[in-house]
């Protein structure tokens, strides 16, 4: 499990002066887990939330296989 901060700048593509616009700091939550099959085969669950003090609150899962060496 994991806290921490993330800090995502506002790209303006579509106005007069392109380029970096505000920025906004959320926090972001991680828990995750693996298993081992085998001494060299695992697999990795991770989920990640960014919190937001706005309605732009976002969820990401990532699931992978991993080979250690």
């Amino acid at each position: 499990m994991g806290a921490g901060v993330y800090y995502a700048i506002n790209e303006n593509e579509h106005s007069e002066s392109p380029g970096p616009g505000a920025g906004k700091v959320s926090g972001l939550v991680t828990i995750a887990g693996s298993y081992r099959f085998t001494q060299h085969w695992d697999a990795r669950l991770e989920w990640n939330r960014v919190v937001t003090r706005y309605d732009r609150d976002t969820d990401v899962i990532f699931a992978g296989v991993g080979y250690r060496f």
